[in-house]
């Protein structure tokens, strides 16, 4: 179970809880005298604190379900890994995975996806991954596989540039003299036989 799920659960728990100790308390068997407003106290705290996760957690198991039934399908690669800080199961933060994708144009994309765990050994690098992407953000859609998907050298490659940020320069490919922009310090595939191009930072061709 993930953490959005666990929160949400969590807190269901304590608010149901918290609902029973009051229902006790407006049982005509609860006789001792300050039993009663004890039951009662007791109760509105579980179920305050019970509502408050149980909201938060409903909430972002919201949003993932939203992305998974309205978003843009894509397969990609993991390529590294970041982390959320803001939720922490276990006193460790959530592992969010930076996965390369081809979009609708073939250009390289990044996207960030929460997997609501905190280990990230089920999520090798290098594995191909299903995910749907909507405003934005992204959810992932089922496991982690070896499968193989076209063009996965390009979005393995160490120097790629997704964000298109970085200078570029044109060079001819030294296998089949085709002319490629190459963005400086970074690498490019030759789009006519897949040769990968790199430069330096002062754009020599290595």
């Amino acid at each position: 179970m993930n953490a959005y799920k666990f929160i949400k659960y969590f807190g269901l728990g304590f608010l149901l809880l918290g609902c029973i100790l009051a229902a006790v308390n407006l049982s005509a068997r609860v006789r001792l005298v300050g039993a009663g407003g004890v039951l009662l106290m007791v109760g509105a705290i579980f179920a305050l604190v019970g509502g408050i996760f149980f909201a938060i957690g409903s909430l972002l198991d919201g949003k993932s379900k939203k992305i998974l039934k309205e978003g843009t399908p894509h397969q990609g690669k993991i390529v590294d890994y970041d982390y959320d800080h803001s939720v922490t199961m276990n006193g460790s933060p959530l592992v969010e995975l930076v996965v390369r994708y081809f979009d609708e144009e073939g250009k390289v994309k990044e996207a960030v996806i929460p997997t609501g765990r905190p280990n990230r050994r089920a999520y090798p690098k290098g594995a191909t991954v299903a995910f749907r992407t909507l405003e934005g953000k992204a959810a992932l859609e089922g496991k982690p596989t070896d499968e193989a998907l076209p063009g996965e050298e390009r979005l393995l490659q160490s120097g790629c540039d997704p964000s298109g940020a970085a200078p570029r320069l044109g060079v001819h490919c030294p296998n089949c003299g085709a002319p490629v922009n190459v963005p400086l310090g970074m690498g490019e595939v030759c789009p006519y036989c897949g040769t990968v191009l790199r430069l330096d930072d002062q754009g020599r061709l290595l």
